[in-house]
């Protein structure tokens, strides 16, 4: 396949910049679904890893450019392709699996001809994608192709549900990434060998700490009145999206429970669905079916729910079998207490009785009685809001990840 003298003229600009002993790693994402965790985590990988001798390179589902929905910026959009595989998810589209099939026919014969065309431009040492169904199956194509190794990253839990040739895919590749222990023992249950499979939690970048704490007096009243709360009103805010999986059904009920005791409380639900869901409708319902409307405010999408965070006093979002939940470090990172389930990898990263306070799924007086216990006890609460700080950042921060996770990628490529 014949290079055009626009890609000729790359590579040989990048052929100088590439530093001998360095490796450089494609990342694939192959769905427009930016928002995604595993989207997130992996350009902060990218973007702390030049220090480490990781160059990084991305092929990007094509619709990213033209949307004002939280586009991406990179330090250097240079390294950054844009292709159309037909999986442009802002589009919302209502016509059904057929209509999004038709579009991938449409479209991806010629984004993987045009993919194989800048990996041989660029030459990388290793290809990169999430778990995500159509990254993991566009990317063992083009690893056939140009014998590129692939490594996956998983972020999520495996099984059959990732259709059959992905978790094959899984199972037979020697280079694999989980983001907690608790995916990394999941991945074994499903048949992947436990010298394959190595745990990197998932980073925060450094920036994050350099906001501003949960003290900002008027910050806190500023987000307050924007709801129409007294300055002085107690807030849980839970962050997500409005799915089943990530509970707010039993926050709400929980919620519920704990107005009894703490009357004023008001909870902010932040975050929207991706798809058709009914499921922020029935939480309505819910909500009015228990009188609790005056308490609760559903937010939809924000852009600022770091600052709302560091207004709140405690986070709350009650996955079960969360395979990490990035959402909690950026709520340890806001010096806010969690109060979470003791299910999935939630343990591996709020540390119960310390930065936070963990009950078991299905059991609504324990988590009232949490919530309750840190609305009361503001010295309590601080305590452990000021723990999640230092825990996030010693533990969690980009600053102590990226190096375990580039030396995974120096010893996958054989450097």
């Amino acid at each position: 396949m014949s290079l055009s003298s626009h890609d000729s003229s790359v590579s040989g600009s990048m052929k100088t910049q590439h530093r001998a002993g360095d490796v450089r790693v494609l990342f694939i994402h192959a769905s427009q679904d930016h928002l995604s965790a595993e989207y997130k985590v992996h350009k902060i990988f990218a973007e702390s890893a030049t220090a480490y001798g990781v160059e990084s390179h991305f092929v990007w589902q094509r619709g990213l450019q033209s949307t004002s929905d939280n586009t991406m910026v990179f330090p250097w959009p240079e390294r950054v392709r844009y292709i159309d595989f037909g999986r442009d998810l802002s589009l919302g589209l209502h016509g059904g699996r057929l209509r999004r099939a038709r579009m991938m026919l449409r479209s991806m014969p010629s984004a993987l001809r045009e993919t194989i065309t800048y990996v041989r431009v660029i030459r990388p040492d290793l290809i990169y994608t999430s778990q995500q169904v159509y990254d993991v199956r566009v990317a063992r194509f083009i690893t056939q192709m140009t014998r590129v190794p692939h490594v996956i990253h998983i972020h999520y839990t495996v099984g059959k549900w990732l259709g059959g040739d992905v978790l094959r895919a899984i199972q037979k590749t020697p280079r694999l990434i989980a983001v907690s222990e608790f995916i990394r023992q999941n991945a074994m249950l499903q048949g992947v060998s436990p010298t394959t499979v190595s745990t990197v939690p998932n980073p925060i970048s450094p920036e994050v700490f350099l906001q501003g704490s949960v003290q900002e007096g008027d910050a806190r009243a500023a987000m307050r009145a924007e709801f129409g709360w007294a300055p002085d009103t107690p807030v849980i805010i839970a962050a997500g999206r409005l799915d089943p999986m990530k509970g707010h059904h039993k926050l709400i009920e929980a919620f519920a429970a704990l107005l009894t005791h703490v009357p004023h409380a008001r909870l902010l639900i932040c975050g929207r669905t991706f798809n058709s869901s009914t499921y922020p409708d029935m939480l309505k319902r819910r909500v009015a079916e228990l009188g609790i409307q005056h308490a609760v405010v559903f937010a939809g999408h924000r852009y600022d729910v770091a600052a709302l965070m560091r207004a709140a006093d405690v986070f709350s979002l009650l996955s079960e079998m969360e395979p990490f939940g990035l959402v909690f470090l950026e709520a340890m990172a806001a010096r806010l207490p969690v109060v979470a389930y003791y299910s999935g990898a939630v343990p591996e990263i709020v540390a119960d009785g310390v930065t936070g306070l963990l009950s078991y799924p299905d059991q609504v007086e324990p988590l009232a009685h949490n919530m309750a216990r840190l609305l009361s006890d503001r010295t309590l609460a601080a305590q452990m809001g000021k723990a999640g700080y230092e825990r996030a950042s010693s533990t969690f921060s980009s600053t102590v990840i990226v190096p375990s996770w580039a030396a995974h990628l120096h010893r996958f490529a054989g450097c």
